[in-house]
């Protein structure tokens, strides 16, 4: 959460905390940890020292206050959009120059928007058909990627499958060419939103600048294609819900307004980041537990074979 002033204008600085300083060590030493997957020593190590529940302090070049309990968790999301608003540091936004051009009306727009979304893809005959394909995607990647590999890197791999579920559910891309050439220009913007926002040719950043515009290009070449699909059979597609690609074209049709390729890109992109790293890391953090805890993992293989736990779903 970015450090910012209260209606009454008065400031965080009562927080216990380090000092606003943006030391050129600090930012290396964040970056450092972020390598090694180590980012939770960066903060472990500032709740020792200041507070285990809030502290502020200044991270990756930004004012910030940290807040680390199961009721700042349910404080954030019961006030999202009241007391709080989304927020990201300026070397995402300059990556993603979508977050920096979105106005506050497109905010609402896609605040809305995501509940609507998540309205429909929780009905159930959305649900059945949507398990199936990530049951056919998961199949597919665990045949290639786990079954008989000698190593398999698990956080890496749940990355490009989470990527390929995202890609399937939101733009109904299957062409395996594509999708690997999304997730490459996916995997250099995440590496580049880890590196010093040094924005010259050849540093990570600058890749990751550029591979941001590449995958909207990408994305509006898609929304192109489909927006003509979709006009051109548009009593059957009415009636179709296939991905969140076709939700959002046709429900800017329904509305009577125009669809702009690079506005539903954008939005398209949004979800997609939003999706991507906290989905993967839980995917990663499961199988490590499985894997430490033996007496675990056996009571959820025995529970995932027992008949009366059948669920039926479309195939994919």
């Amino acid at each position: 959460m970015s450090q910012k002033s209260n209606a009454q204008g008065k400031n965080l600085g009562s927080l216990r905390g380090a000092q606003a300083g943006h030391s050129l060590v600090k930012l290396l030493n964040i970056f450092h940890l972020a390598k090694k997957n180590c980012v939770e020593k960066f903060i472990s190590e500032r709740q020792k020292k200041y507070s285990s529940n809030l502290f502020k302090t200044s991270y990756a070049g930004e004012k910030m206050v940290f807040m680390c309990s199961p009721e700042a968790n349910k404080f954030m999301f019961a006030n999202e959009n009241k007391l709080l608003k989304p927020w990201w540091p300026r070397n995402i936004g300059k990556i993603f120059e979508v977050l920096d051009k979105l106005s506050e009306s497109k905010k609402q727009e896609l605040a809305s928007m995501r509940k609507n979304v998540s309205t429909l893809f929780n009905q159930l005959d959305a649900m059945q058909k949507n398990v199936g394909i990530i049951d056919s995607i998961a199949r597919k990647h665990l045949q290639t990627h786990w079954i008989d590999c000698k190593e398999v890197v698990a956080h890496s791999l749940a990355k490009k499958y989470t990527l390929t579920i995202s890609f399937r559910l939101m733009l109904n891309v299957q062409d395996s060419a594509t999708v690997e050439e999304l997730v490459k220009l996916f995997n250099c913007i995440m590496s580049g939103m880890f590196a010093l926002p040094i924005n010259i040719p050849g540093t990570k950043f600058n890749r990751a600048i550029k591979a941001s515009r590449g995958i909207r290009k990408k994305i509006e070449e898609i929304v192109r294609k489909r927006k003509i699909e979709i006009l051109e059979n548009i009593d059957k597609s009415l009636d179709s819900s296939k991905d969140l690609l076709s939700l959002l074209i046709l429900e800017k049709i329904k509305e009577n307004e125009e669809v702009i390729e690079s506005e539903i890109a954008d939005m398209i992109l949004v979800y997609i980041v939003a999706a991507y790293d906290s989905t993967s890391t839980t995917i990663a953090s499961t199988v490590k537990y499985l894997a430490e805890l033996p007496q675990v993992y056996e009571e959820v293989r025995r529970d995932s074979k027992k008949e009366d736990t059948k669920v039926k779903f479309e195939s994919a």
